[in-house]
């Protein structure tokens, strides 16, 4: 087993007998996850169309949900809006938070000789797959030579080489829409869409490695992906950025320790991804830009939970 440095992975690493030999826990639905639910409530619709009377089956938040995302006849029934059909479940995930994956396929001889590899979820595929990157698959190693992000295909040959690959990347998160606003001890927090930008630099794009040692800095041409997907953010008030100059404080270093220390206050922190920038990348952008948006990584509504608790995090962490 391996474990990642979160919290739950760690306390296990702690106490592994608990792991083994305890009972397991209940498992806990989060039924007023508004996201995850209206994601069923298309695929419900298509299937059967639903009434006022399938509150029972899908709990108090469905009617709101049904009047504002769905389809209504003059009779009352609710129906999959169009912009999901002809197969909602393409455009949903019913079975989990995160769907994504690219197909690694090796290229032998000819474009027609080809081997599917493996499938690599989206979370990896961004900082693995890319134009000349080292790719192992079962001990062996190829070489990325083209990526697909609309088809989600990657395509690889063999290739004997001592050394690995790592990317230089960042990741941009910019709100576009506000759908909620929350106040606690004078903070406010806002929910909404938000605009996910990964891009892997162009020069140096990404090292070639052996045994920790830069062997080579490798120039990368790649478009930046994006998606939309819902997240919060946080206002800071001009003054504290202006006590942090005259304190001399790197702002967005200090941002950048707030966001962490906001986001370990949570079990599943994973689950949902803050916007990391170092200083210059921050000031380069934008000097009045002080805020710290966090986003579902998997497009599962998790992000607003943490704006629903946001006083007892912002209180421990200020201590």
């Amino acid at each position: 087993m391996v474990a990642d440095p979160f919290p739950i992975d760690q306390y296990y690493v702690e106490n592994p007998s608990e792991l083994f030999d305890d009972s397991i826990d209940d498992l806990i639905v989060d039924t007023d996850n508004e996201l995850i639910l209206e994601a069923h409530l298309q695929c419900a619709g298509y299937e059967i169309p639903l009434t006022v009377a399938d509150e029972k089956w899908f709990g108090t938040s469905m009617l709101g949900i049904c009047e504002g995302k769905l389809q209504k006849d003059m009779e009352g029934w609710y129906y999959t809006h169009p912009k999901y059909l002809p197969f909602p479940s393409r455009h949903v995930s019913i079975r989990g938070a995160q769907e994504d994956a690219y197909m690694v396929v090796e290229v032998r001889h000819h474009e027609q000789d080809a081997y599917m590899l493996e499938e690599v979820e989206f979370s990896r595929a961004l900082f693995e797959l890319y134009e000349g990157a080292v790719f192992l698959h079962q001990g062996e190693s190829f070489i990325v030579k083209e990526v697909s992000h609309e088809s989600k295909v990657a395509k690889v040959q063999r290739a004997d080489v001592n050394y690995i690959t790592s990317p230089r990347d960042v990741t941009l998160i910019e709100p576009l829409q506000t759908y909620r606003v929350s106040s606690t001890n004078n903070h406010l927090a806002e929910y909404g869409r938000v605009n996910v930008s990964v891009k892997v630099f162009d020069m140096p794009g990404f090292y070639k490695l052996r045994t920790g040692v830069v062997l080579d800095a490798v120039e990368l041409m790649t478009p930046p992906w994006e998606r939309q997907t819902a997240g919060f953010w946080i206002d800071l008030p001009p003054a504290i950025s202006e006590q942090l100059k005259e304190e001399t404080i790197d702002r967005a270093a200090a941002i950048h320790a707030a966001e962490h220390a906001f986001l370990n206050q949570f079990a599943l922190s994973e689950d949902v991804k803050t916007d990391c920038r170092i200083a210059k990348e921050e000031d380069a952008i934008s000097e009045s830009k002080k805020r710290p948006p966090r986003h579902d990584r998997g497009r599962c509504g998790k992000s607003l939970r943490p704006r629903q608790v946001l006083g007892q995090p912002l209180k421990v962490g200020s201590n």
